[in-house]
């Protein structure tokens, strides 16, 4: 099975608010998602702080800087989860998207 998902991101930069953007649960059918996954920042002035895990607890925090993109591989992804951050002002908002292209198995 595929996903092929592209997700807005439009969130308050206040370094606090944690969102998540994708989730397996540990209930769920969905076993071994891997494949890629972009976070583009439209932002201007707002960091994304993104943090990746893979299988149960391996998991990695990358800072995606205003105007920029990153992309992974990720294979046994668990969740997508941002946290916007801002040097200046607290009453901006950080946008731009998630796009997944996820292959994965369906067991029941």
């Amino acid at each position: 099975m595929c996903i092929h998902r592209c997700v807005p991101i439009n969130q308050k930069c206040n370094d606090a608010t944690t969102q998540t953007y994708f989730c397996v649960s540990v209930d769920s059918n969905i076993k071994n998602p891997s494949g890629t996954i972009t976070i583009i920042n439209t932002s201007k002035s707002c960091t994304m702080q993104v943090t990746i895990t893979k299988s149960s607890i391996d998991h990695e925090d990358i800072d995606v800087a205003p105007n920029s993109s990153f992309t992974a591989i990720v294979a046994n992804l668990k969740s997508v989860k941002i946290l916007c951050k801002s040097q200046s002002n607290t009453d901006i908002y950080c946008t731009g998207s998630m796009e997944l292209n996820i292959h994965y198995t369906l067991m029941f």
